[in-house]
């Protein structure tokens, strides 16, 4: 049976790295792992231990549907404050939610 694969993105990170660890400890399970360098000599460590190593950023769309292709699961750390406060401060995000079945009001940042 073909292994699954999850895509770590940071997986030189604290966080991402502990997920990478606990999947490569899996035989059905592949990782690839997601970085902004992947020639770092964090990056070549992972891939030393069986992680592909691919280039991406979370603000490049194109890098991340690449990463997630073929992915059976994905994990990823996301900076939900940065995120919320995004929206509740643009209005073109809160129209475009709203036009796509979102809240009817704004939401006001903390």
């Amino acid at each position: 049976m073909a292994k699954k694969l999850i895509t770590v993105l940071g997986v030189t990170g604290t966080q991402g790295g502990s997920v990478a660890n606990r999947f490569l400890a899996h035989a059905d399970w592949r990782v690839r792992g997601l970085t902004r360098n992947p020639v770092s000599a964090k990056a070549k460590s992972w891939a030393s231990r069986g992680v592909e190593i691919v280039k991406g950023d979370h603000d490049d769309i194109d890098s991340l549907k690449a990463a997630f292709q073929g992915a059976h699961a994905i994990f990823a750390v996301t900076d939900w404050a940065a995120n919320y406060a995004r929206v509740s401060e643009d209005k073109t995000l809160q129209d475009e939610a709203r036009g796509r079945g979102g809240p009817s009001r704004s939401t006001q940042a903390i």
